[in-house]
């Protein structure tokens, strides 16, 4: 019988957003058991290097912690790898060729998403960070998703928003993320890309409307998943062959 597969999340960036992820695995697995739910490991590394900092200042602290996160979730027996942190993909695409390992890939997840239930376009909320190192623009671009930046103004609220919630100070960051939104909506009604984990616990927290943003963590949620059923289907597929050729009976030619 082949296992189940394991996957293994790299967490910490932040602690809340991290927790709000393993949550909302647990609601998009749609499972009636325990045992219906994924194999998860996860490793929450909190001490990594503040992601929108290197990328600001063109710095690399947070590679090395980040890439032996995920050595050692592979290590661990992790087949697939989640990340819940969009900055951290800066530079998890400088590593990702040498992890034995596919890394689900949240900015591909969440506007795949973004593009299903909102073709018409929205704007990205996203730390400093997110929006210098260009990860979503660039993908948006390849799909041709008409993705807006906020102007710098709003941008700042955004970011103060994020830095609230890494501090828990959820009010705090209720305020600012419903400013911030609600301004954007007057310059255009489209929804909004929550394009950093911490923005949604901020969202939610502002009693905004759901179906007027896209969380990149539900996002994540549902394309790992996905990915572990794809994952499952190709391994049983796989072993079905194997059996089916040790089951074939040998043929003597005279």
């Amino acid at each position: 019988m082949q296992a189940a597969p394991t996957l293994g999340v790299l967490g910490g960036m932040g602690p809340a957003a991290t927790a709000h992820f393993m949550k909302q695995l647990a609601a998009s697995s749609e499972a009636t058991t325990d045992q219906g739910h994924p194999k998860i490991i996860l490793l929450s590394d909190p001490s990594i290097p503040d992601r929108t900092q290197a990328i600001l200042r063109g710095t690399y602290e947070p590679l090395a912690p980040i890439r032996d996160g995920l050595l050692t979730l592979c290590g661990w027996g992790a087949d697939l790898l989640a990340v819940p942190c969009n900055s951290a993909h800066h530079f998890i695409n400088l590593v990702s060729e040498s992890i034995p390992a596919k890394i689900i890939d949240i900015v591909e997840a969440t506007l795949n998403k973004a593009s299903a239930t909102n073709p018409e376009g929205a704007w990205l909320a996203a730390t400093d960070g997110t929006v210098l190192g260009r990860m979503y623009q660039r993908r948006a671009a390849i799909m041709g998703y008409r993705l807006i930046l906020p102007p710098d103004d709003l941008q700042k609220v955004i970011q103060d928003a994020v830095r609230a919630v890494k501090g828990a100070d959820l009010e705090t960051s209720a305020i600012a993320i419903k400013k911030a939104t609600t301004q954007l909506w007057t310059i255009e009604d489209i929804a909004i890309i929550q394009g950093c984990t911490e923005i949604p616990l901020a969202y939610t927290m502002a009693g905004l409307p759901s179906h007027r943003s896209v969380s990149s963590i539900d996002a994540l949620a549902s394309a790992c998943i996905s990915e572990l059923k794809a994952f499952s289907t190709s391994e049983d597929q796989q072993t079905r062959s194997v059996e089916y050729k040790h089951s074939e009976p040998e043929t003597n030619i005279h």
